[in-house]
């Protein structure tokens, strides 16, 4: 029987106390830089 499951990408999120950009992959969070910076989503785009 075929798995018809999708998995949806994990959010890019804020982290607010420390300004920086996670996104959280099997359970773990990876800071990926300050929000909204280019870098940032670059990171995001590698990790995922």
């Amino acid at each position: 029987m075929a798995n018809n499951f999708r998995r949806e990408p994990p959010a890019y999120s804020h982290h607010q106390p420390s300004g920086q950009s996670r996104v959280r992959i099997d359970g773990r969070d990876h800071h990926l830089g300050a929000h909204h910076d280019p870098e940032s989503h670059a990171q995001y785009g590698r990790r995922t």
